[in-house]
């Protein structure tokens, strides 16, 4: 009787390590599952923040890409007119007004890239204009501006540069041909104006860590208008 009765008791104990071993089981495979979750979660965090980052920078950059050359295609305005002088009449530069247009340039450039950029600090930009002298009669441009200015916005304005952009372009010829009633080409006129406008800024999403730091992007362009005699 007692042998039963000690079985009985030696069977619910045995029930219970059976029981224990289970929950203690259950509780490690939970506990490796939580574990796996969060290496995956440690692994993936910073591939899912790599692309956010991207996808801002790749955004901001054809925002800038594109802010130049819709500022281009507002700028109007004759800039270099037929006058009498006291040796009778010649082309003249009005240097006011180009000092006026750059700081326009500047002004809505730097509002653009404000208004239209996501993750752009120290938004800048830089407007200019140069003056080049042309042969009236073969069009052949003088290398070296006779006159220059360049209206800055922001801190960053000093190091966007637009003299690689102005070189190219001259290259491209910059002539002005001077054209009768008729249409005919009757020379050239002796000045050529260029304007430019330049936009940049420091992009702030991943940038410190990818060295995806700085966006900058300039135009160059021949403000273009037929002058008859």
């Amino acid at each position: 009787m007692k042998s039963a009765e000690s079985n009985q008791h030696i069977v619910p104990k045995a029930d219970q390590r059976v029981e224990q071993r289970s929950a203690m089981s259950g509780s490690l495979e939970r506990g490796l599952a939580c574990l796996e979750a969060a290496v995956w979660f440690m692994v993936l965090l910073p591939v899912v923040f790599l692309g956010f980052a991207l996808y801002g920078y790749t955004y901001d950059m054809n925002v800038v890409q594109m802010i130049p050359e819709s500022i281009m295609r507002e700028a109007s305005g004759r800039l270099i007119t037929w006058s009498p002088n006291q040796a009778g009449a010649g082309f003249v530069v009005d240097i006011d007004r180009l000092n006026r247009t750059i700081n326009q340039l500047a002004d809505r450039a730097l509002e653009e890239v404000g208004r239209q950029t996501d993750r752009i600090e120290q938004g800048s930009a830089r407007a200019c204009y140069w003056v080049i002298n042309v042969s009236p009669s073969n069009g052949r441009i003088s290398p070296v501006p006779v006159a220059s200015n360049c209206a800055n916005r922001g801190t960053l304005a000093g190091n966007l540069n637009l003299e690689r952009l102005r070189v190219r372009r001259m290259r491209q010829g910059i002539g002005e041909p001077v054209l009768t009633t008729t249409g005919a080409i009757q020379g050239f006129v002796p000045r050529a104006v260029l304007l430019g406008v330049a936009v940049g800024g420091q992009f702030t999403g991943l940038a410190e860590a990818f060295r995806l730091q700085n966006i900058q992007h300039g135009t160059v362009w021949v403000p273009r208008e037929d002058v008859y005699l």
